[in-house]
């Protein structure tokens, strides 16, 4: 005969059964193969509740998971939330829609597909510069083509820590002085115009 695995809420209701026959929680565990500690809690459960045969009977209501709150109109309610106020922290959404923090982030992360962005310093372009930089693009295209010394080696990098000045660059061109007046010319800086953005 093949083994039977009997459901959890059919030991619920036998352990009951054999509490009111008037057996002891060893020799309930010890008939029905279940531990005593799943009897010891449904007897504590039955005394809690004034001895409520049927709502003992019945399976306890968990909570329910976060994959299961994430449903479609979850994901529509969030969407139309940080829609109108991107601005509004995750935080407040959780609170206004009464789920935990993690449960919007990975919502925005995974279902709507939004990223968090913070307040950084950018380079502000206005429509004149982009047309300075235009300009001067060519030119450097025109250098690179005719220039102006032999054999001469130019090096480009994507990363700019420091401020260029038009014709000096106070990062790369270096001179080994005592002091600041014994080099060849000056150099100053001219900082760039500097705006917050989002990145």
């Amino acid at each position: 005969m093949e083994s039977f695995t009997f459901p959890h809420l059919w030991k619920r209701h036998a352990v009951l059964m054999l509490i009111s026959a008037g057996h002891s929680s060893s020799k309930i565990s010890e008939l029905l193969k279940v531990t005593e500690q799943f009897v010891r809690t449904v007897r504590r459960e039955l005394i809690s509740s004034d001895y409520d045969y049927e709502g003992v009977a019945e399976r306890k209501h968990h909570s329910r998971r976060s994959d299961t709150i994430r449903d479609a109109e979850f994901v529509t309610k969030l969407q139309a939330m940080v829609d109108e106020d991107p601005s509004q922290s995750m935080r407040s959404i959780a609170r206004e829609l009464h789920v935990s923090e993690g449960t919007v982030r990975k919502c925005a992360q995974e279902d709507i597909r939004y990223k968090s962005y913070k307040m950084r310093k950018g380079q502000l372009l206005s429509a004149k510069m982009q047309e300075n930089r235009f300009k001067k693009s060519k030119k450097m295209l025109n250098k690179l083509k005719h220039p102006l010394e032999k054999d001469m080696l130019w090096f480009f990098s994507d990363e700019k820590n420091f401020c260029q000045d038009q014709t000096h660059n106070s990062q790369n061109n270096r001179w080994l002085a005592v002091c600041p007046r014994m080099c060849q010319g000056s150099c100053k800086p001219s900082f760039l115009q500097l705006s917050w953005c989002l990145g």
